[in-house]
């Protein structure tokens, strides 16, 4: 996920969480200018729908990569199970090249890439389908239920190999909705700043007013860096706060 876009976010809901605290949430609750109330509120809401939003850009790769590990080791499994099988099969019958095939450890198909493992998997499950009505290979495992089995945990495996690329086209789609819906968030922060402004009168209103302005650092986590954005509490309310 977009770090820049994230940390906006961020700054978005400490301004947020800060206004709706009780110490600063009487300073303008329903007291002038009222259109910060109002304006608050609608910031308040969009926000809510971002962070839903950034959330779902987060839980894609994560889900992906725990479907796809869980997907991988009930393949290795399955394969394994039927390739056990089928080298009981070709012992008993002393098929060297059937054997030759098949004579492998469960640690070979777990180090196999994933287009690899995939195309292992098939070959076994071919071996094993060509043997689906021979009484003794069924008798020593090669059953209808194993090959299914397989073959169903092929399909999925195969499946879930494709689906980062969807995820991509998802997760570009994503970013740009969530850059566009935090550009406007910023905006309606600014609008904000000149609003909250108005009540530095009161030492109330003051401490409020310098909150804000420290809530309105942005961390970029990859510089380590924080970018205050520009607001400027007036002289004369500094006064005010002092008096």
């Amino acid at each position: 996920m977009n770090d820049r876009n994230v940390n906006r976010l961020n700054m978005v809901n400490a301004c947020l969480r800060l206004a709706e605290s009780p110490e600063h949430r009487p300073v303008w609750d329903g007291k002038d200018p009222v259109a910060f109330t109002a304006d608050f509120a609608a910031l308040k809401a969009a926000a809510a729908e971002t962070d839903v939003l950034a959330a779902q850009l987060g839980s894609i790769a994560a889900g992906a990569a725990d479907a796809k590990a869980v997907a991988e080791t009930a393949l290795e499994d399955a394969a394994f199970l039927v390739a056990t099988a089928l080298r009981s099969f070709y012992k008993k019958t002393a098929d060297s090249e059937g054997l030759r095939k098949v004579n492998f450890a469960k640690s070979y198909l777990q180090r196999l890439r994933d287009a690899q493992l995939v195309a292992d998997a098939r070959a076994i499950h071919a071996a094993a389908q060509s043997l689906a009505t021979n009484s003794e290979a069924q008798a020593r495992g090669v059953t209808a239920s194993s090959i299914a089995t397989l073959g169903a945990a092929i399909d999925v495996f195969d499946g879930l190999l494709s689906k980062p690329r969807t995820n991509l086209v998802n997760r570009n789609t994503l970013v740009r909705e969530l850059a566009t819906r935090v550009a406007d968030h910023l905006e309606a922060i600014a609008d904000l700043d000149d609003l909250v402004l108005q009540f530095g009168a009161t030492p109330a209103g003051q401490r409020f007013a310098e909150a804000w302005q420290g809530a309105r650092v942005i961390v970029d986590a990859g510089a380590g860096q924080a970018k205050e954005e520009p607001m400027v509490v007036p002289a004369t309310a500094s006064a005010a706060a002092a008096a």
